[in-house]
C-alpha cells in the first residue's frame, strides 16, 4: 500500500479520502477530525507538480465543478501599476533581444556583467534563485482606484492558456480568488488566460512574448480556426468563393515577425503575410479612429468589414460588444429602441454567447456581462408582443438567462462593473421569480 493511502494520523491502511483535497487519507472520522486544525491550512483541491517544459503548476486532485472556488489568497506583496518597456534589472535603461542577455544566477534580463552585480539586483536574485525557474507574474487588482499590481504565490504556478478553464475574480480587500471556470476533470491542469482573450492568435501570441517572454502554443494558439470560429480569418480575396483565408499555423516562431502566407480554405487564392498586415493596420485604424459611442458608427463599421473580415472576427467582435451596450442607453432603456435595433441587439447578443462559450469556455466576465444584456433583450422583445403565450415564454427565458449570469458573475468584485451588474441581476431574478410565482398561482401551475 503506498503512503497516499495510509491514514494521515495513525499511518494504517485508509480508505476515507478528504472531502476537501482528495489528497490525503484516514482512517476513521475521529482521526479526520483531529487532524484537520493542522490539515486545513493544505487542503486545497490540487497539487503542484514540476517538470521542466512547464516549471511547476497545478494539477486538480479531484472533480471540479463550474463556480467552485478552487482557492483564494492575500498578495505576496504589491505596488503601483506602471506601464514600462522592457528594462534591464541593474540599471533601468530599456533592452531588446538584441542587446540583453539573461542573468547566469536568476535568468532575468541583463545589459551587461555589471548590471548583473549590481546592489539593486542581488536581493531580487537571491529571491528569484530561491523560488526557483517560476516566472512571477503579477495580477492588476481593480479594488483601488487607480488599480494596483500584486503578486500571489499559488496563483504563480497557474499554467497560462488561452483556453484557460479557470477564472479570477478579487475581493474588495485585494486577495485573489481561482474558481473553475468550466467543469475540471481530476489530474487536469488548472490555467487562467494572462492575455486580452479578445484578440487575434498572432496579436496573443505577441503580447504574451514581449510581456511574459514566451511564445503560446496552448490548443487555441495551435488550431489557425480557433476551434472553428475563424476569430482570426479573412475573407477570400476572390468574388466568386465563399472561403476564408488562414496560416497554415500561427505557432511557427521563426516566421513571428513577419508571418506566412494566408491559404483559402475554399480555393487555390492566398494572400501574402505584407498584404495581410496591411489589410489588418488599415481596418484597425478605421477601428481605433472610430467614435464607439455612437450607434450609427458602430452599424457601419460592421456593414463595411463584414465584406472582408469573417463574422466572428475580433474587430468585429470588438465592435459588437461596444454596439450591444449602445442600444438601450437612451432614458427609458429598450423602451425607446426601434424594433430595427433591438433585433439587432438580440442577435448580437445570441452570436457573442455562442461565440465566446465555444471559444473561451471558461471566462465568467464577458458571458456574463452579454447574457445580463441578452435577457433583458428577451424581456423588452416579450413585451411588445399582445399574446400571452410570448410574454409568458420571454420570461421564462429571461429567468434562465439570469440564473446563468449570475452563476458566472457571483464571485466578482462588488464596485466593479461585473459586480454592480450581479447585483442588478439578482434583484431583477427575485423581482421575476416573484411575478411567475403569481402568474402560476392564477393559472393553478406550479413554478417552473
Amino acid at each position: 500500500m503506498s503512503e497516499e493511502t495510509k491514514c494521515q494520523v495513525c499511518r494504517k491502511p485508509a480508505s476515507n479520502r478528504c472531502s476537501g483535497c482528495h489528497f490525503v487519507h484516514y482512517c476513521s472520522k475521529e482521526h479526520q477530525k483531529s487532524d484537520w486544525k493542522q490539515h486545513k491550512k493544505y487542503c486545497k483541491p490540487f497539487k503542484v507538480y514540476i517538470d521542466e517544459t512547464s516549471g511547476k503548476y497545478l494539477r486538480s486532485t479531484k472533480d471540479l465543478h463550474s463556480g467552485d472556488v478552487i482557492f483564494q489568497e492575500t498578495p505576496l506583496i504589491w505596488g503601483p501599476n506602471r506601464s514600462t518597456v522592457p528594462v534591464c534589472l541593474g540599471c533601468g535603461k530599456e533592452i531588446n533581444e538584441n542587446n540583453s542577455r539573461p542573468c547566469s544566477k536568476c535568468g532575468w534580463p541583463m545589459c551587461s556583467d555589471l548590471c548583473e552585480k549590481a546592489p539593486g539586483h542581488i536581493p531580487e536574485c537571491r529571491y528569484t534563485v530561491l523560488k526557483g525557474d517560476d516566472k512571477v507574474y503579477s495580477h492588476e487588482v481593480p479594488c483601488t482606484d487607480p488599480p494596483h499590481v500584486a503578486i500571489y504565490e499559488q496563483s504563480l504556478f497557474l499554467e497560462h492558456s488561452c483556453v484557460a478553464n479557470c477564472a479570477k475574480s478579487f475581493s474588495e480587500k485585494g486577495c485573489i480568488v481561482i474558481t473553475a471556470g468550466a467543469d475540471i476533470k481530476k489530474g487536469g491542469k488548472l490555467s487562467i488566460c494572462r492575455t486580452n482573450l479578445i484578440r487575434g492568435t498572432s496579436d496573443r501570441r505577441r503580447h504574451l512574448y514581449d510581456t511574459k517572454l514566451f511564445w503560446c502554443c496552448c490548443p487555441r494558439c495551435s488550431d489557425p480556426t480557433e476551434f472553428g470560429t475563424y476569430f482570426s480569418a479573412l475573407r477570400c480575396q476572390d468574388s466568386n468563393c465563399k472561403g476564408y483565408l488562414l496560416p497554415k499555423t500561427f505557432i511557427d516562431n521563426k516566421t513571428n515577425d513577419k508571418g506566412s502566407d494566408w491559404y483559402c480554405n475554399e480555393c487555390p487564392s492566398k494572400l501574402s503575410p505584407y498584404a495581410v498586415q496591411d489589410l489588418l493596420d488599415r481596418i484597425g485604424k478605421d477601428l481605433t479612429e472610430m467614435p464607439k459611442d455612437n450607434i450609427k458608427e458602430c452599424k457601419n463599421f460592421i456593414d463595411s468589414y463584414e465584406e472582408l473580415l469573417h463574422p466572428n472576427h475580433y474587430y468585429l467582435t470588438e465592435v459588437k460588444i461596444a454596439l450591444i451596450n449602445l442600444i438601450g442607453e437612451e432614458k427609458n432603456g429598450l423602451r425607446d429602441v426601434s424594433e430595427e435595433n433591438l433585433q439587432l441587439k438580440l442577435k448580437f447578443c445570441q452570436n457573442l454567447c455562442d461565440l465566446f462559450k465555444q471559444l473561451t469556455p471558461g471566462e465568467n466576465k464577458m458571458r456574463g456581462k452579454i447574457l445580463y444584456e441578452l435577457q433583458a433583450t428577451v424581456v423588452e422583445i416579450g413585451r411588445r408582443k399582445a399574446d400571452p403565450n410570448i410574454v409568458y415564454a420571454s420570461l421564462i427565458e429571461s429567468k434562465k438567462l439570469l440564473e446563468e449570469c449570475t452563476s458566472l458573475l457571483k464571485h466578482e468584485l462588488e464596485s466593479s462593473l461585473e459586480g454592480k451588474i450581479y447585483e442588478k441581476a439578482t434583484k431583477n431574478l427575485k423581482e421575476l421569480q416573484l411575478v411567475l410565482r403569481t402568474v402560476h398561482e392564477a393559472m393553478g401551475q406550479s413554478p417552473a
